[in-house]
């Protein structure tokens, strides 16, 4: 759990978003409109923008949307978080380690 992206990855999960430019445009294409409240979406934009590498995230979410707004309505989200969006910064396999941080962001950025 040592590369540069997980030091991000732990800075997010501790810290939140630090140092975002507010006018940076947030990489979200993909996630259908209306799919998350407006509070979703801005801790969503966080997300991304904190964590470039994850970026693919708001397409995977935009193509499998149901297994999303499951987890999103869930009053258990932390058991049912879909899968096959988490990455590395390189594309090298994630370790089980590395997925299980990575869904923790995941619910703190949409399920806090």
């Amino acid at each position: 759990l040592g590369s540069a992206a997980n030091e991000h990855e732990w800075t997010y999960l501790i810290k939140g978003h630090v140092g975002l430019s507010p006018s940076k445009a947030p990489p979200r294409s993909g996630i259908p409109e209306g799919m998350l409240t407006p509070e979703e979406e801005k801790r969503m934009n966080e997300f991304l923008l904190s964590l470039p590498h994850l970026a693919e995230t708001a397409k995977h979410i935009g193509g499998h949307a149901m297994e999303w707004g499951r987890f999103l309505q869930s009053s258990h989200a932390e058991t049912c978080i879909p899968s096959g969006w988490q990455r590395t910064e390189t594309g090298e396999p994630l370790s089980l380690p590395g997925r299980a941080l990575q869904n923790l962001l995941v619910v703190k950025a949409l399920r806090p």
